[in-house]
């Protein structure tokens, strides 16, 4: 599985960008002392200037940024480690025919949510890997899915009924059947 190696966290990246990169930021900031509200400071700053503003020192600081790292490269161990989505026989055959007509091509798998707690899946074909994506095999199928998706994904089983595409998520209530390909 290539691209697994989380980006690394730095003092110099804005709070958001950091929370887009690793949510768990905010217990980090908490453990910290890191407020916004009563200290003028805002998440569109870079953490350093934002730190500074709520009393931390270069070595806090530092050390901040320290923790965060060391704790995203552990669950991005963990998150990137097994099997990602499970294959039935059914659907691996159906998705290996449909890759056949399509050489050079993997499978991209996207999870979207309408907003109201229910999710939806789309699969499409494509040859474009992005800095975004990560790349792996399941039963024999090419598949890539956005590094901010894996924790939602992974553990899905993706089964073909004849009709279409039945996902089983065990991470997400109000899984969705169907998808198109």
């Amino acid at each position: 599985m290539a691209g697994l190696t989380a980006t690394k966290l730095t003092a110099q990246m804005s709070v958001k960008e950091i929370l887009s990169t690793y949510p768990l930021a905010g217990e980090a900031f908490r453990k910290h002392g890191i407020k916004f509200i009563g200290n003028d400071a805002s998440p569109l700053e870079p953490l350093e200037v934002v730190a500074r503003k709520n009393g931390l020192s270069v070595q806090q600081i530092s050390q901040l940024v320290e923790e965060m790292n060391s704790d995203l490269e552990e669950k991005s161990r963990a998150l990137f480690s097994g099997e990602l989505v499970k294959l039935t026989e059914a659907a691996a055959k159906e998705l290996k025919g449909m890759l056949e007509k399509r050489p050079g091509k993997s499978i991209i798998l996207r999870l979207a949510s309408d907003g109201c707690g229910l999710y939806t899946y789309d699969m499409d074909f494509t040859s474009h890997k992005t800095a975004e994506d990560i790349d792996f095999v399941a039963s024999g199928v090419p598949f890539l899915i956005r590094k901010k998706d894996v924790g939602y994904l992974k553990g899905t089983e993706i089964s073909f009924t004849g009709e279409g595409f039945v996902f089983k998520n065990p991470n997400v209530s109000g899984s969705a059947a169907g998808s198109k390909a």
